[in-house]
């Protein structure tokens, strides 16, 4: 409870200080008011074009992040069963993240279409951040049962499947809640640089080249919600999850 009154006190002065901005700068391309940043996102709302946008974001980002945790996993399992596989992987992940997502959009634009370019950056965005957490854990699970492996030899699978994954759990969950979050941003930055036909990267980048900044704060509030929103959905999944395997 005190939490929430925390965050609706300093939503409150926040409120009030942008507020009061506006009527000192009397100008709505420069710090509109409240009421005209609520006035855009009702509108927003309230055009079936938002909810087309915001499905195809979501679309965007759900694939990614899927094909993103299976790609960081697979190499992860890889890397549990030999150091040097896991090695170049580190490498590769070091490389990919030393580039900027900006060059990564202009590359792809020459290989691909707008469309696949987005998730695909999110795929070179989010597998490196992800394996690195689950190749940390998988090392320490191979140093800390180093001399349990060596007397119970178990076939790859059996170690994944007994060991590591179990232990794992916590820490993968951790992951898919940072690289969801992560995901949403760099989907609506991917889409406003490879000017996709729709999405919410699309409906910013027309509210800027209108001139409409309370568009745009708008549609950056609903970014927010939407990550809010987002972000208590997995927490009551992974709840769930665990309610669930505790009372099997």
């Amino acid at each position: 409870m005190k939490k929430w009154i925390r965050w609706i006190a300093l939503s409150a002065v926040l409120i009030s200080i942008w507020q009061i901005a506006s009527l000192i700068t009397d100008n709505s391309l420069i710090c509109p008011s409240i009421f005209e940043i609520i006035a855009q996102m009702i509108g927003q709302a309230s055009s079936p074009v938002f909810y087309q946008a915001l499905g195809m974001t979501l679309a965007r980002c759900v694939i990614g992040l899927f094909l993103s945790f299976i790609l960081a996993l697979l190499a992860g399992a890889f890397s549990f069963w030999n150091q040097k596989i896991g090695w170049v992987c580190d490498q590769l992940c070091a490389l990919l993240q030393s580039i900027p997502n900006v060059a990564f959009i202009i590359l792809l634009l020459f290989w691909t279409g707008r469309n696949e370019a987005v998730v695909i950056v999110q795929i070179l965005l989010l597998t490196p951040m992800i394996f690195r957490e689950l190749h940390e854990g998988l090392k320490d699970i191979a140093r800390t049962y180093h001399e349990v492996f060596v007397l119970y030899p178990q076939p790859l699978v059996e170690k994944l499947k007994k060991a590591a994954l179990p232990m794992l759990e916590p820490m993968m969950r951790s992951s898919l809640k940072s690289a969801g979050s992560l995901g949403l941003k760099a989907v609506v930055m991917a889409e406003i640089l490879a000017s996709v036909s729709n999405g919410i990267g699309r409906q910013l980048q027309s509210a800027r080249l209108n001139l409409n900044f309370a568009g745009v704060l708008g549609w950056v509030l609903w970014l927010m919600l939407i990550s809010l929103l987002l972000e208590q959905g997995w927490n009551a999944l992974f709840a769930w999850l665990e309610e669930r395997s505790n009372s099997i």
